[in-house]
């Protein structure tokens, strides 16, 4: 499986998908601390813990990205840890989106 991390976008991909900042103006408005584990997005989503984790391991395992400065960046990663989930911060209106359509 190939990795998408620092992976540069085609030009039909940039259509299709949310994109954030460019490579001649990016967008750094996060830290690594920023990013949110399941605890928080249940909090933040006012949904159960065990809704918010299985949202997340479902939207890593199908690798969905969004364009970060130009670049390819994981909605929800592990940061290197074997069972951490992370939500991007600048993703949560892709988490709002797929919360909405697994609620309908």
């Amino acid at each position: 499986m190939q990795s998408v991390h620092r992976a540069f976008l085609t030009t039909e991909t940039k259509q299709k998908i949310l994109s954030i900042g460019s490579p001649s103006n990016p967008n750094n408005s996060f830290t690594k601390a920023d990013f949110l584990p399941p605890n928080k997005v249940a909090k933040q989503f006012d949904i159960p813990i065990e809704t918010a984790r299985e949202l997340m391991k479902t939207l890593l395992l199908k690798r969905t990205f969004f364009a970060l400065n130009g670049h390819k960046a994981l909605v929800v990663s592990n940061m290197g840890k074997q069972h951490g989930l992370f939500l991007h911060p600048l993703a949560t209106e892709i988490f709002q989106e797929f919360l909405t359509k697994q609620r309908n």
